[in-house]
């Protein structure tokens, strides 16, 4: 599902809605210009004052089973995008 709009048009709300309705769990993830492929694989956290890499919410959705909502992918690097397209063409 691909919703385009203006900033604050209830995009995301729509997505939660759509997820709430068909019982399905999401994953939030918000791509940026400087998002790399690393940084949407893994995600850095503290944990007792280490950082610690914990598995991003791509990594969890898909292994999870649960829907990915994707934010601003238009201002993803085109490598992030191709990670991304090869993941939703593969299934």
């Amino acid at each position: 599902l691909l919703l385009i709009g203006n900033q604050g048009v209830g995009k995301n709300k729509l997505a939660d809605y759509m997820c709430a309705l068909l019982g399905a769990e999401r994953e939030y993830i918000q791509l940026h210009r400087d998002s790399t492929v690393g940084s949407v694989t893994l995600s850095p956290g503290l944990r007792n004052g280490l950082v610690v890499y914990e598995d991003s919410p791509l990594v969890r959705a898909a292994i999870n089973g649960r829907v990915l909502l994707v934010d601003e992918a238009d201002k993803a690097p085109l490598e992030v995008v191709s990670v991304l397209k090869s993941l939703v063409e593969d299934g």
